[in-house]
This record gives structure tokens, sequence and C-alpha cells, in this order.
């Protein structure tokens, strides 16, 4: 289990953010609460993916942010 940061502006982005965790393969978002999701990942290579940001700068670009 990990803990990664939801920067994204809205909670609709968060939302979005957590679901896309989940859609990827060997990832589950378990909770959304205080700005970050709590995520299983199936092994250190899905774990380390998620923690890299990318797929949450997406999500920011997405609703306008960075």
């Amino acid at each position: 289990l990990i803990r990664v940061p939801a920067e994204q502006k809205t909670r609709l982005g968060q939302v979005v953010y957590a679901n896309s965790i989940t859609l990827t393969p060997g990832t589950l978002s378990l909770d959304l609460r205080d700005d970050h999701i709590l995520v299983h990942a199936l092994n250190e290579a899905t774990a380390q993916d998620v923690q890299s940001g990318e797929m949450g700068r997406r999500v920011a670009r997405i609703e306008g942010g960075q």
C-alpha cells in the first residue's frame, strides 16, 4: 500500500485521478482523503509508476491546472 498526493485543484479532479489509477493494470485506489489517495499496487514497479506523478500531472492539465 502506498499513499500518493492528489494535487488536483478540485475534488472532481482528484476523483478522476483516483479512477485513472484504478484503470491502470496492477493498481487499485482504495481511499481518497486529505488530498491523498491510498493505492494498492501489486508490485514495486507499478507502485513506482504511480509515484512518478505523471498521471496526476495529466489530470491536473485537463482540469486547467499546471
